[in-house]
């Protein structure tokens, strides 16, 4: 699945996964914008850097959605 581009404030961190039982290295866009941080895309888990070049690095992992586990990766690049 194709998304139209993000904009936001990537995190990447280690936390227990509940339905994995285990920790995951998991990488998360907040929109700073946004109260609460609603309506912010999945989760990607179990990060790995797949790439990086002076303007842009890749991620890669799955993402959790409704239950389900699809393969995806990032492209990750600064706007500014």
């Amino acid at each position: 699945m194709i998304r139209p581009a993000l904009a936001g404030d990537l995190r990447v961190e280690q936390c227990y996964d509940e339905d994995l039982r285990r920790h995951v290295r998991m990488a998360r866009l907040l929109d700073p914008h946004t109260p609460g941080h609603a309506k912010q895309p999945p989760t990607l888990l179990d990060v790995r850097l797949i790439g990086m070049s002076p303007s842009a690095f890749s991620l890669s992992g799955f993402e959790r959605v409704e239950g389900v586990e699809y393969a995806q990766s990032w492209l990750v690049q600064d706007t500014a």
